[in-house]
């Protein structure tokens, strides 16, 4: 019994895609801190870039890594926006006590943050926006 997923190809999968969607998303806000002027720049230019980078990622998962799911597209990134605002609000508030109070580099603050939610991410996809088909453990087959 498992309580994430077990399929090492689909979690193979979620890293890799995971990267490659990351990279898209710090090019998004680099180019989002750089319009923004106002202070908490980081944590604005973070909250910004997140809520564009929802839409981005969902989009890379549902058509590489989670292609067990069926659930019409809309509804999934509903799902997806709903789970991700925890996401987005610890998110946020982490980026502006990180820059704005620890005094960290922006960039390495966004980076750690990106790493920290890894874990509760993939969870919200599995668990609520890609559900698979199946009515047994989710993500066990190999």
């Amino acid at each position: 019994m498992t309580i994430i997923a077990t399929n090492k190809s689909q979690v193979t999968r979620f890293v890799t895609v995971g990267l490659f969607g990351r990279l898209i998303g710090l090019a998004i806000y680099a180019v989002v801190y750089s319009l923004v002027q106002v202070e908490p720049r980081a944590a604005i230019a973070w909250l910004l870039s997140s809520i564009v980078g929802i839409w981005k990622q969902h989009g890379l998962h549902r058509l590489f890594t989670f292609t067990d799911s069926k659930e019409p597209y809309l509804q999934s990134l509903l799902k997806g926006y709903a789970g991700y605002s925890v996401i987005i609000i610890c998110g946020t508030s982490l980026q502006w006590y990180f820059v704005s109070i620890l005094g960290f580099y922006h960039y390495y603050s966004w980076i750690m943050i990106k790493i920290m939610m890894m874990g509760f991410s993939f969870f919200i996809l599995r668990r609520f926006v890609f559900k698979p088909e199946t009515s047994g453990d989710v993500g066990t087959e190999e």
